[in-house]
């Protein structure tokens, strides 16, 4: 038995070893993202304050891998509030992650003002909470009373797009931890 072990302990400092220089990295964060994917990511939550009743559908699709970043087009249906026309319509941004693994910094190219204006966006996220399937990005730590709770909005997979099957921990982060947390009923009007 003690030989065993003696020959488990080398193979353990070995996988630790190969696996700390990819925590070190980030590489190891950042993989499993759904934003550093390359699946097309739904918005399915946010907080009451990014409501905007001209918006009614939210996708961002992975285009490719660039040398800084991670680029995607975020898609979007919406009624033009000064024409009233409905319109849907995609830009492409993007996605850089900081040194820290946990934060990301999002530019968006093109109509940048217009974007961020119509649609309540910042330049940058940290990222809440995350697995491959769902993620929860909040505008800031959250504080520690229950006032102080960060602006948040949830992203999710093709599978949970209707939010079905979407995992009890993605649900409790976002709804505890986010400042008037509602999810979006999308129904099957959505191009998607």
């Amino acid at each position: 038995m003690n030989h065993q072990l003696l020959g488990f302990l080398p193979v353990s400092a070995f996988v630790l070893a190969y696996i700390s220089r990819f925590i070190m990295s980030g590489e190891c964060w950042t993989g499993v993202l759904p934003a550093n994917s390359s699946s097309t990511i739904y918005l399915v939550g946010y907080s009451q304050q990014l409501y905007r009743k001209y918006i009614k559908c939210v996708q961002s699709e992975f285009i490719g891998v660039i040398a800084h970043g991670t680029l995607r087009r975020l898609t979007m249906s919406y009624t033009d509030p000064r024409t009233k026309e409905p319109v849907t319509k995609g830009l492409p941004f993007v996605l850089q992650f900081q040194e820290d693994p946990l934060v990301f910094k999002l530019n968006i190219t093109g109509l940048y003002d217009d974007w961020m204006r119509l649609t309540g966006a910042n330049r940058t996220y940290l990222i809440m909470y995350y697995n491959k399937d769902a993620m929860v990005l909040a505008d800031r730590k959250r504080g520690y009373s229950d006032d102080d709770r960060p602006v948040c909005s949830l992203w999710v997979t093709k599978p949970y797009r209707y939010l079905k099957g979407l995992s009890a921990l993605a649900n409790i982060t976002f709804h505890d931890n986010c400042k008037n947390a509602t999810l979006v009923s999308y129904d099957r009007e959505c191009w998607w």
